[in-house]
């Protein structure tokens, strides 16, 4: 796959995943082929440690969801949890701030008054 296509493909600018791909070259995870003013970038291999490493990863996440379940079901876990706590889990709309304006000194003065005396 070209690192073009991969960047459309994960829908990220293709100079975030230009610096990303770097590590991963400089790490031996991958390798790139063909020339970087290609149209389409360069082509890239996955590394035999880069394969070792994805599979390990995909590991990790099965593991991941055989003790804490999935995603979604850790998500809603967690929501049920926050309610259970009182705390409010979506964004409630401004409540209009009240001003406080100081006394003035003038205040206490009858004059201003609107009361007849």
């Amino acid at each position: 796959m070209s690192q073009y296509g991969l960047a459309r493909k994960l829908r990220v600018s293709p100079d975030t995943l230009i610096k990303v791909l770097d590590r991963l070259e400089r790490s031996d995870l991958i390798t790139r082929d063909g020339s970087p003013h290609d149209p389409e970038g360069q082509h890239l291999r996955i590394t035999v440690d880069g394969r070792i490493l994805l599979e390990r990863a995909d590991l990790l996440e099965e593991e991941q969801e055989r003790t804490l379940g999935s995603d979604q079901q850790l998500r809603a876990e967690l929501i049920a949890r926050i309610q259970a706590l009182g705390i409010e889990t979506a964004p409630q709309p401004a409540k209009p701030a009240l001003k406080l304006v100081p006394k003035l000194e003038d205040d206490d003065d009858s004059s201003h008054s609107s009361a007849a005396g």
